[in-house]
């Protein structure tokens, strides 16, 4: 049988093999919605969620420079690399604007 008629339990090991290096999981998510592919093969399967982790460093630190010197300075151990560009993402939107409950 082929790998595409094998059915979904056995596309599911496939992808549990499936190995991505950081650089091609880099090249891929540069040419659409960074954020939204490496989320996307983070949900294919455990052996991409571990490649994306230096992924997620990669985008990071280029998309927020300044994360290298807040770690740098940080006494604390950091959160991961995807959650701190969530977190820039946060910071980077402006505050919501007033609703009429605010004044009420």
């Amino acid at each position: 049988r082929e790998w595409w008629s094998a059915g979904p339990r056995s596309m599911a090991h496939m992808l549990e093999d499936l190995y991505v290096p950081v650089e091609v999981l880099g090249c891929i998510a540069s040419h659409f919605d960074a954020a939204a592919t490496l989320l996307a093969f983070e949900c294919a399967a455990s052996s991409c969620r571990r490649a994306t982790a230096g992924a997620w460093r990669n985008l990071t630190l280029s998309r927020f420079p300044r994360v290298e010197d807040i770690l740098r300075l940080s006494p604390m151990p950091a959160p991961s690399f995807r959650e701190l560009f969530r977190r820039q993402i946060a910071a980077a939107l402006p505050p919501p604007r007033p609703s009429l409950a605010d004044f009420i």
